[in-house]
């Protein structure tokens, strides 16, 4: 009889563990499908904060690119050179499921360069970043919309326009901008 307690209690304590690590792993897969449902949420925003900033951008190139070809045929064509290079790089960049910040920067530069023909000498801008910056890993058009942001909030509304800096570092604490 106390033989048999003793079994019944152990069968208990075994049961018993094997639910709570059933329970834990039920949690885990749960948490795991949250953070994957989080992770395409974040994906399916940024693709449609793409879609938003770039026919706006598209459009008003376009544009500016038609009112420059009969009074400054060379404007409008290096403005139209600097777009199809922007164009490149933010294809391959929307295509991506990840990018590197050389790869954001470059897109980046290649924006602004095409604003530098339309604004002349109001848009002064550069880059600042080693190798080592270049090579981590972000979230692909993470950059874009903050430059756009800066341009249009910071430096278009002012008569002489401004400078801008792209600076990236890493040190103990990571990266810094």
């Amino acid at each position: 009889a106390f033989g048999l307690a003793i079994g019944v209690a152990i069968l208990m304590v075994l049961v018993a563990g094997e639910r709570r690590i059933e329970r834990q792993t039920l949690e885990a897969r749960r948490q795991e499908q949250l953070a994957n449902t989080a992770r395409l949420l974040a994906e399916a925003q940024l693709r449609a904060l793409q879609a938003q900033i770039e026919p706006h951008f598209l459009y008003n190139t376009l544009a500016n690119v038609v009112s420059l070809i009969d009074s400054q045929p060379l404007h409008a064509k290096r403005m139209l050179e600097r777009f199809i290079d922007y164009l490149r790089a933010s294809l391959a960049a929307s295509r991506a499921g990840s990018a590197t910040l050389g790869a954001e920067l470059d897109l980046a530069a290649s924006y602004l360069d095409v604003l530098g023909v339309r604004m002349g000498e109001r848009l002064r801008w550069r880059i600042e970043a080693d190798a080592a910056c270049r090579a981590l890993p972000i979230a692909p058009m993470l950059i874009q919309p903050l430059v756009e942001n800066a341009v249009m909030h910071g430096l278009e509304p002012k008569v002489d326009g401004g400078e801008m800096v792209l600076r990236a570092t890493v040190d103990d604490a990571g990266l810094r901008g």
